[in-house]
């Protein structure tokens, strides 16, 4: 796979050219190293492959990938349904925790559906920010914003930190923490 990606002959046959990090330049890259030469065309798919093994390892209430989606001292942040969630846990650190809170919240909704779009990804090394938007359907149905912080680890990109945020004509998310979230690197957050 790896090897498709580094064909640059692809990419132009494409009309593509060169592709740029939208958010973040790498640091110590050449001004003219394409994304394909540098491998962040196999990064950005990788993680647009972990948000999509999240949703169906939810869906399909399959607890024991969860490991393959969140690292071992993640979090994970409902608060903003804190109050649909009623004194069903809403944040939860670490996988044990985290697989507790999806049985708990996601297993009496099975079938329900998530969908997430329009991801965008700001890469940072070892490190990335993600921010896609999600709605669910197939039972209740509500939508909003994910927010995402990556670490790739030895087995491959994780979720370190993932945040669900509401944005509604009745409740927008705060535009700000949208946008700051995708502009600063993790170890300046």
């Amino acid at each position: 796979m790896r090897r498709f990606f580094q064909r640059r002959n692809f990419l132009s046959a494409l009309g593509m050219g060169m592709v740029t990090a939208p958010f973040a330049a790498r640091a110590g890259a050449a001004p003219a190293e394409s994304a394909l030469e540098s491998g962040e065309l196999q990064d950005r798919f990788e993680l647009r492959e972990l948000l999509d093994r999240y949703t169906h390892t939810v869906d399909f209430l399959n607890w024991d990938r969860l490991d393959t989606v969140f690292t071992d001292d993640a979090t994970v942040d409902y608060s903003a349904l804190a109050d649909s969630f009623g004194d069903k846990p809403s944040y939860a650190r670490g996988m044990r925790e985290i697989r507790r809170m999806y049985e708990i919240v996601v297993t009496p909704n099975y079938g329900t559906l998530h969908y997430v779009s329009n991801p965008l990804i700001a890469l940072y090394g070892d490190e990335a920010r993600g921010c896609a938007y999600m709605h669910v359907g197939g039972g209740s149905t509500f939508g909003g914003v994910y927010l995402c912080g990556f670490v790739r680890i030895a087995d491959g990109w994780r979720m370190r930190h993932f945040a669900w945020v509401s944005h509604t004509r009745a409740e927008q998310a705060d535009a700000e923490r949208v946008r700051g979230w995708m502009q600063t690197p993790p170890d300046r957050a």
